[in-house]
């Protein structure tokens, strides 16, 4: 199974629109894909609770289950377990571009899995320093429906990128 790291404003972009594309990807991959990512994203989706209630007008509890459902298909690492060598590394490929992003790719470099990312600024920047371990939601999305028209009706295969 492919490892996907999953970056903050992905999560965020799900909680906001759970029946989206990126939503659909959480939710329909199982077997697929092993959705992990830093502890820090929970803290992150905590502090923004509130901006989230007043963007998507839900009530408390009902937007507390869409957060709940949503951490539940991400496996949260703690940091501390990202080899130092692998932070030194991730800090000299986001350095410049945002320092907010430097556990994803540190945890993509430690697992070996692809970066999941919205941040079309994150992507072009680690790109052009040679960091190739991206996937977008199109092209997890086109992998899921490739073995759904291999297995129509069965269960996944565990193919991937």
């Amino acid at each position: 199974m492919t490892r996907v790291i999953v970056d903050t404003n992905i999560a965020f972009s799900a909680i906001l629109n759970s029946t989206g594309r990126i939503g659909k990807v959480l939710f329909n991959s199982r077997g697929i894909f092993h959705f992990v990512s830093c502890k820090h994203l929970r803290i992150e989706i905590e502090n923004h609770l509130p901006k989230l209630q007043i963007l998507t007008g839900l009530d408390q509890s009902v937007l507390m289950e869409i957060v709940n459902s949503i951490i539940s298909r991400i496996e949260l690492i703690n940091e501390e377990f990202i080899s130092k060598e692998n932070l030194l590394i991730a800090e000299c490929i986001v350095k410049d571009i945002d320092l907010n992003d430097v556990l994803f790719v540190a945890l993509s470099l430690e697992l070996k899995g692809k970066l999941w990312t919205g941040d079309k600024k994150l992507v072009r920047g680690i790109t052009d320093k040679g960091f190739d371990q991206i996937v977008t939601t199109i092209e997890l999305s086109e992998i899921i429906d490739e073995i759904g028209k291999q297995n129509p009706g069965g269960p996944p295969d565990t193919g991937g990128l």
